[in-house]
């Protein structure tokens, strides 16, 4: 779940920032337990649609929660996430895109837990 307010910095960038609140269970080969965090996140969007009449943006976000936004076994969470999209609908409603996206979570005990995958995926605005 996010919650932030969206700026519009130049016609082709947007900048965004507020808290994302993150609850699961960790599992790795060393270390299982649950995690509950409030991050600080900030994300941006360059859309070069109007300058190059190539339908394409470019995205990234970082997220991190220190020891007072982190609960149950977690003591800190960081992410980011950065991804390059194709929009394939007018008006900027459909896009595909492809990314990566890499989480480290510390947990009690000094241990880490990272993970850094690809993804791909299709957002559809209203």
């Amino acid at each position: 779940f996010k919650m932030g307010m969206g700026s519009e910095i130049t016609k082709y960038l947007t900048v965004d920032m507020g808290l994302k609140a993150l609850i699961g269970k960790i599992e790795s080969d060393n270390t299982d337990g649950n995690m509950a965090s409030i991050g600080l996140y900030t994300s941006g969007v360059y859309d070069n649609r109007s300058s190059t009449g190539i339908p394409f943006e470019i995205t990234g976000m970082i997220c991190m929660a220190p020891r007072v936004l982190s609960f149950i076994d977690a003591e800190e969470y960081l992410s980011f996430k950065t991804s390059l999209g194709i929009h394939i609908f007018p008006n900027k409603r459909g896009v595909v895109f492809v990314g990566l996206r890499y989480t480290e979570i510390r947990i009690e005990d000094d241990k880490d837990v990272t993970e850094a995958r690809p993804f791909i995926g299709f957002r559809f605005r209203f």
